[in-house]
């Protein structure tokens, strides 16, 4: 069974660590996107977490991929099961794209801003350093993916339209995209 083909799109809140050849993709507002690339095993992972932390006394049940704390910690364990240096890894950081909020967008800013940091916080506690960060804060989109077999990132960007902007993320002219769920955390 040939996978070079196959795309995996990652929802808020989604993440994934694989080794098959395929290509992670997702399209990010005020959301992050963290992604980690190991060379010499050609695995690698994308987590699109929403918030940074889960919020004190909040009684949602999200999966612990949709809270930066959480979603990048599950791509770390992920790499630890290979008994390989973080300094081995190539690392991303994309998103926080003001996306909605007050008219100023200064809601959506602050949270994409908050986002970032912990995921910067999270990898360099973990021994991580961050080769590409694309950090953005035009009202827009981001569209970001991770190719597993040879590590190419690929970063679109643009504006969101009344046309483009929907409930499911779909990407923006990527027809045949394959929807997948990660592993449950």
């Amino acid at each position: 069974m040939q996978l070079s083909d196959t795309s995996c799109f990652l929802h808020p809140g989604d993440w994934l660590y694989s080794a098959e050849a395929m290509t992670l993709k997702t399209v990010l507002g005020s959301c992050v996107a963290v992604i980690i690339w190991h060379g010499k095993t050609q695995s690698g992972g994308m987590c699109h977490f929403v918030l940074p932390e889960v919020p004190t006394g909040s009684m949602q049940h999200r999966p612990a991929g949709y809270y930066g704390d959480s979603a990048v910690k599950l791509l770390i364990t992920e790499t630890k099961k290979l008994n390989a240096h973080p300094g081995e890894f190539r690392v991303g950081v994309y998103g926080a794209i003001c996306r909605s909020g007050d008219e100023s967008g200064a809601l959506s800013r602050n949270i994409g801003k908050r986002n970032v940091e912990m995921a910067k916080k999270l990898l360099a506690q973990n021994g991580f350093v961050i080769a590409e960060k694309i950090v953005s804060e035009p009202v827009g989109y981001l569209s970001v993916s991770l190719n597993l077999r040879d590590g190419h990132v690929d970063v679109k960007s643009g504006p969101l339209t009344d046309s483009n902007q929907n409930e499911n993320y779909t990407p923006i002219g990527d027809i045949g995209v394959k929807s997948c769920r990660p592993f449950a955390s």
